[in-house]
């Protein structure tokens, strides 16, 4: 499972606002797999998460550690008695850990990939970016297959639920993709869930691009409900999809209207990716304003970052 994690090819370049795109075939590497995620919104409301407590943090069982490329490490997680492990939509865990520097504990968020809990009961992976300085990121580097790990949760940053929105756009960087694609797949999964997609993933090189083969799966088995465009700042050449940074003119390519109601622009990435794109964050409302999308008429109620 984990080496299949950043493989896969180039999802469709297209505008999801656009009516009756044609959909682009996009070859799958064989031994690519989709990672089958939560029940549909309305079944898990209905019956509440197990295999983890909000809270007490609970120690699990370290799986397996992959290195996926030079700065994120791919970590299987196994809970306690095997209990089926179920999230919310748009919800995450809490992970503790002391650093070995400075021996003082840190906690930080990160939001796990739900295999399907009849093949995998109990089983989460969380895709974790490493920052050399990172008090967290130095403790992650420690971790051993067999050894331990304290998680509690899950907490969630925005109630969905089916309808509540008609487009989605969501637009992430790095190992940011993992509550994006938690969203994407809790909507696709639903064949009842109408709304529409835009996913936009921004890398610096190729190789960055995490769970590529799972979205390619994705785009192309759903090519009505959601559209895949991969951003590289620095592509190889001939390469298909976008170039350079996200700007106005990408955005204006890709987005709806702002005036259209029922949107909704979901971000997760990078600091400097997230700043520029919702603004900087005032420490005293924390209130983001200011960034290109508010340039662009969008308003706070339709840009939900996840921090």
């Amino acid at each position: 499972m984990g080496e299949n994690w950043a493989l896969g090819r180039l999802g469709a370049y297209a505008n999801i606002w656009e009516p009756r795109l044609s959909a682009q075939t996009t070859t799958l590497d064989a031994q690519s797999s989709a990672i089958s995620l939560i029940p549909t919104a309305s079944e898990m409301e209905a019956r509440p998460p197990t295999g983890l407590d909000r809270r007490r943090w609970i120690k699990m069982e370290v799986v397996s550690v992959l290195e996926i490329n030079d700065d994120v490490v791919g970590i299987q997680v196994s809970v306690p008695g095997g209990g089926k492990v179920e999230l919310p939509v748009t919800s995450h865990i809490m992970i503790r850990g002391r650093d070995p520097q400075t021996s003082k504990n840190v906690v930080r968020s990160f939001t796990p990939i739900i295999p399907d809990q009849v093949e995998c009961p109990g089983i989460m992976y969380l895709v974790i970016k490493c920052y050399a300085d990172g008090r967290m990121s130095r403790y992650i580097r420690t971790l051993r297959e067999g050894g331990e790990i304290e998680i509690k949760g899950p907490v969630r940053s925005l109630k969905y639920f089916k309808g509540k929105y008609q487009r989605i756009v969501l637009i992430g960087g790095g190992s940011g993709i993992t509550p994006l694609w938690q969203v994407a797949e809790a909507i696709i999964k639903d064949p009842e869930d109408e709304t529409r997609i835009c996913l936009i993933y921004q890398n610096r090189f190729e190789k960055d691009i995490l769970m590529r083969s799972e979205l390619d799966e994705m785009a192309a088995q759903h090519p009505k409900k959601i559209r895949v465009l991969y951003m590289l700042s620095k592509p190889p050449e001939g390469w298909p999809g976008g170039k350079g940074r996200l700007d106005r003119a990408v955005l204006q390519s890709q987005l709806p209207p702002a005036e259209l109601p029922g949107s909704v622009i979901m971000i997760c990435g990078p600091p400097g990716m997230i700043d520029s794109l919702a603004g900087p964050m005032d420490e005293e409302t924390r209130v983001r304003d200011g960034g290109l999308l508010h340039q662009m008429g969008f308003s706070g109620e339709q840009i939900h970052v996840f921090e």
